[in-house]
């Protein structure tokens, strides 16, 4: 299937008025802590407090917001479709302490190319207002509280990470602590599915060498039918409990991830989870994904001139569970067949190349890619009647490279993108001969 990667625009908080992009202003700030040797302090990458420059007093309520105009023009396979956006994003401070974020859209037309997921989340046709993020806070030097929609990411990779990705916006209590070399972070979430379930997840990060190394820890448990109050204490440990006094089809995730800095120019990261976590001999198959990678800052000493590669697997089955007690698929790590974990759900390898330029002005890069994946099965769970422990990918595999062009360019309040994605399917099965594909996107904001 063709990949569709939406456009980033390069204002300094373009990430509020396109959630599915917010990662790549972390990975600018991630760069800059390297490259001027400043302390990396965190992985986990929420949409944190907006701090737009326009603003106005109700009383004695600070209201900042910031809003546009978009144009989007998709061509896909000969057909094009447009859509209008008029993003609306506001942040209101009653205190430095305390307050309330919001991020809603104006919607004229129809975007084509879209998930089911994102279709839910607002990219159907004609008018709407969809609240993709509205959370309240608390926060302090050290504690934050937030209670609302937002998304996260968990991880050091640059476009995916294995256990929480950036796929979904939950509706969370999320709680976090931060130290000068420890970062502790726990979320609660239910997950809309064709059972009642829930979410409790904790990172713990630590810092050595000044940031050089930095080592996470993650841990996941998923619930359904009952308030399960066991897990709802931040750092508990979920697989004690889950063994001595939760229920038997509860599924437990775990996982964790270390961080390399060499220089200011070189960074090596790698993420592993494992599914159904168990310290005895586990039952086939074997349910793992890991993510590998290497960055490099100012290539041949050229600046802002950086190179991205990145390297990431799941095996089949992982993130599906099955109850052997009830018979049943129940409790995966999934909402509406949306994967939390990785964007590719299960099943697959794929590996991504990614050379880039910016400036003040203007941003270049070209991503290579090249993935090999079998049919999904998170809502199809591994049972006795399956192969133990299949090869990775598993099943009819679809091969296929894909390339993506982006040049985004920026004058004063507005900002033009144009991305060109090639597809090419390099095998064919059950008589189906895949026709390569051509995305051409094209974006025009201004930003009032």
């Amino acid at each position: 299937m063709l990949l569709l990667l939406s456009l980033i625009c390069n204002f300094p908080q373009s990430y509020y008025l396109y959630p599915n992009d917010y990662l790549d202003n972390f990975r600018d700030q991630r760069k800059y802590n390297i490259v001027y040797n400043r302390t990396l302090t965190s992985q986990c990458f929420p949409i944190d407090l907006l701090r737009y420059s326009n603003n106005f007093y109700y009383d004695s309520i600070q209201i900042n917001y910031l809003t546009g105009i978009n144009l989007k023009g998709i061509y896909i396979d000969e057909d094009f479709s447009y859509q209008i956006d008029i993003p609306v994003a506001l942040h209101l401070r009653p205190s430095e302490y305390y307050g309330a974020v919001g991020l809603g859209y104006f919607h004229f037309g129809h975007e084509g190319g879209k998930t089911d997921e994102q279709k839910i989340v607002g990219f159907t046709p004609g008018f709407e207002i969809p609240l993709e993020n509205f959370y309240v806070y608390y926060h302090n030097d050290r504690l934050k509280i937030e209670l609302g929609r937002n998304r996260i990411f968990w991880g050091p990779g640059n476009f995916s990470s294995v256990f929480l990705a950036e796929n979904l916006s939950y509706d969370m209590l999320r709680i976090s602590y931060h130290g000068d070399r420890v970062h502790f972070e726990n979320i609660i979430t239910p997950l809309y599915s064709k059972n009642k379930k829930y979410l409790a997840a904790q990172r713990l990060e630590f810092s050595l060498f000044s940031g050089k190394i930095l080592f996470g820890l993650n841990e996941a448990v998923v619930w359904s039918d009952r308030t399960g109050e066991y897990y709802l204490t931040p750092v508990s440990p979920y697989y004690l409990i889950q063994r001595y006094y939760g229920e038997r089809p509860d599924n437990v995730l775990g996982g964790a991830d270390v961080q390399l800095l060499l220089g200011n120019k070189y960074r090596f990261y790698i993420q592993g989870m494992v599914d159904d976590v168990s310290f005895t001999p586990p039952e086939p198959p074997e349910k793992l994904g890991f993510l590998l990678g290497i960055d490099v800052y100012n290539l041949a000493n050229i600046d802002n001139l950086d190179l991205c590669f990145e390297l990431s697997g799941v095996s089949p089955y992982t993130y599906a569970h099955y109850s052997y007690h009830l018979n049943e698929e129940i409790n995966g790590f999934y909402r509406n067949d949306t994967c939390v974990g990785h964007q590719l759900g299960n099943n697959f390898w794929d590996g991504k190349f990614e050379i880039s330029y910016r400036s003040e002005s203007y941003h270049i890069s070209s991503l290579f890619g090249y993935t090999e994946q079998g049919p999904h099965n998170l809502s199809d769970p591994w049972t006795f009647e399956h192969k133990p422990n299949p090869p990775w990918p598993y099943g009819n595999i679809e091969k296929k490279f894909y390339l993506i062009d982006e040049i985004r360019i920026k004058f004063r309040n507005i900002s033009f993108d144009i991305e060109g994605q090639y597809v090419k399917y390099l095998n064919n099965f059950d008589g189906v001969n895949y026709k390569d594909k051509l995305l051409l996107e094209m974006n025009i904001f201004y930003l009032f």
